[in-house]
């Protein structure tokens, strides 16, 4: 199991590497015209949310707060993230990083939510293909 953690570690780590220069582009690429890009923070901090749990839970199997500590770090990322962009003449909004941090939460309890739910299956037996043949 130990490619599984280098895996969805590399994968965090590759996606940061994304999300930062992206978001620290001078001139950011036309995705919307004229709308608002909260839901692009939204979605991409999710992604970040989703790597970053699975690759915690790769490396730390038992613990039981790190949805928290995903929260927690994503959203130090977060603001890391909001403070630095000015330097690449962007701008930093509250509001980006409410965003960022709102998609980070989903992300978490999303995948808590499906986490439970493989548990449940398991435990009830419903993933068992020999049972309903016998």
């Amino acid at each position: 199991m130990i490619w599984f953690r280098r895996v969805c570690v590399g994968a965090l780590l590759a996606y940061v590497l994304f999300h930062l220069t992206m978001t620290h582009l001078p001139k950011a690429p036309a995705v919307f015209d004229g709308t608002s890009d909260k839901s692009l923070h939204f979605f991409s901090y999710f992604v970040v949310g989703v790597l970053g749990y699975t690759a915690a839970r790769a490396v730390y199997l038992g613990r039981r707060q790190l949805g928290l500590i995903v929260i927690f770090f994503g959203s130090l990322f977060a603001v890391v993230d909001e403070i630095s962009q000015p330097m690449f003449s962007r701008h930093a909004e509250f509001a980006d990083w409410c965003s960022d941090v709102l998609g980070l939460c989903a992300a978490v309890l999303t995948c808590a939510i499906v986490r439970r739910l493989f548990k449940l299956i398991a435990r009830s037996g419903s993933l068992s293909v020999s049972n309903e043949l016998a």
